[in-house]
């Protein structure tokens, strides 16, 4: 369970940062010019981007239509500069890839919260079904040290009656 964990914890993260690598790309579509800040800043988050999902690929089950799709993603736009020579056609392609991925992450993060909460199901009814011969066996343990005790107190009262 705690691999499970530690996937939700990635895919959680690694959506957090691909809303983030889609929302810088958008605001630099909308400028006119390109900063060098925003510029390094686009591409330290776009390696960061591919290093994270490489991870996340390499330690999960992921659709390859979400492998691709991502990929083609980053690989699509070299830097917020080379924005203005992408053609509208491309654009929508690669929105419709963002969103795709986008989709494809959010179903693999259920799937992982549906496996944790199963095991959890699991691990409950397995120390309950532990639990039940326990618990009966005490109280049969019980009863014969209850019945025994009776039997020592029924002798010890009738020998002090004699």
């Amino acid at each position: 369970m705690s691999n499970t964990k530690d996937g939700i914890t990635q895919t959680k993260e690694f959506i957090e940062l691909w809303k983030k690598f889609n929302q810088i790309y958008k605001e630099a579509m909308n400028k006119t010019a390109i900063t060098e800040e925003e510029e390094l800043l686009f591409l330290e988050t776009k390696s960061i981007v591919a290093r994270k999902f490489q991870t996340l690929v390499d330690s999960l089950a992921v659709e390859r239509a979400t492998i691709d799709r991502t990929y083609d993603v980053i690989n699509h736009v070299l830097s917020l500069k080379s924005i203005s020579t992408v053609s509208e056609e491309s654009i929508r392609k690669m929105d419709t890839d963002w969103h795709q991925s986008y989709i494809s992450l959010n179903r693999l993060l259920g799937h992982l919260e549906a496996q944790t909460a199963s095991c959890c199901e699991k691990s409950g009814l397995d120390l309950k079904s532990a639990l039940i011969p326990a618990a009966k066996l005490t109280l049969y343990a019980a009863v014969i040290a209850a019945s025994v005790m009776a039997v020592f107190f029924f002798v010890y009262v009738i020998s002090k009656a004699k």
